[in-house]
C-alpha cells in the first residue's frame, strides 16, 4: 500500500530516494537504511528476497522461513525503522545498524521479562490493580483514554493511552474506556484484576447483573 494513499505522507515517492515509490514493504523492508539492518541481524534475514506485494505478503513469506524467537526480534526490528524513519524525517540522523539490532534485541529482552513476571504472578492468583481514565475534547470528535496496571507490590507491569470515538457524555467515555482498557488486559494475559476508574456510575454499570 502506497504511503501517499493512507496519508501517511504527503509525497508518493521516497522522500530520501526519489526513484522508488514509497510503501510500506519499501520502508520497511527494501529501502537501503532498512537493509543495512537487516543485513547485520539473523542469519535467517540475510537469506530472505525482495518482491513483496504488500507487507502481508512480506509477513507470511517471512514466517514461512522463521523461528518464532526470529519473528518475534524481526517485528521489534520493523518498529524501530519505522520509528527512525520519522525522526530522520523530522530533522534526526540515522542511527547505526548495529546499535538499532543490539538495541531490538535489548527490547526484546526487557518484554520477555515482563512477560515472565506477569504469567508467574497470574499464576499464584494475585490480583493486579488498573486505574483508568477517560477524557472528552473541546471539539467533541474523539475521545481519549490512559491506563495503567500495577502489581501487588505497587510496580507498573504494563501503560497504555488512545484514542476513542466522539462520544455524547463523560459516562459514555468511561465505559467505552473501560471495554478498550479491559480488552488490553486480557490480550497481556491478566484475567484477575480490580479495576478502578473515575466514575461511579460506570463502576456501577459494568458491576451490576441488571441489563440496562
Amino acid at each position: 500500500m502506497n504511503l501517499k494513499k493512507k496519508r501517511v505522507c504527503l509525497e508518493e515517492l521516497c522522500p530520501f530516494w526519489s526513484k522508488f515509490p514509497e510503501s510500506t514493504v519499501y520502508v520497511l523492508w527494501e529501502f537501503q537504511a532498512a537493509q543495512d539492518i537487516w543485513h547485520g541481524s539473523a542469519r535467517a534475514l540475510q537469506k530472505c528476497g525482495m518482491g513483496q506485494n504488500d507487507f502481508v505478503a512480506l509477513m507470511e513469506y517471512l514466517m514461512d522461513r522463521l523461528e518464532k524467537t526470529e519473528v518475534e526480534l524481526m517485528l521489534v526490528q520493523v518498529w524501530l525503522i519505522w520509528n527512525q524513519r520519522n525522526r530522520v524525517m523530522h530533522g534526526s540522523k540515522f542511527l547505526e545498524p548495529e546499535w538499532l539490532n543490539k538495541h531490538a534485541a535489548e527490547l526484546l529482552e526487557e518484554f520477555q521479562r515482563s512477560q515472565e513476571s506477569l504469567q508467574a504472578e497470574t499464576g499464584h492468583g494475585v490480583p493486579h490493580q488498573l486505574n483508568y481514565d477517560a477524557a472528552m475534547f473541546a471539539d467533541n470528535t474523539n475521545s481519549g483514554l490512559r491506563a495503567v496496571i500495577k502489581n501487588s507490590r505497587g510496580e507498573v507491569m504494563a501503560a497504555m493511552t488512545a484514542k476513542g470515538p466522539a462520544v455524547q457524555s463523560s459516562e459514555e467515555a468511561e465505559l467505552l474506556a473501560c471495554r478498550k482498557v479491559m480488552e488490553f488486559a486480557t490480550d497481556i494475559g491478566l484475567t484477575t484484576l480490580i479495576v478502578e476508574g473515575d466514575s461511579v456510575n460506570a463502576m456501577r454499570s459494568i458491576t451490576s447483573t441488571k441489563d440496562n
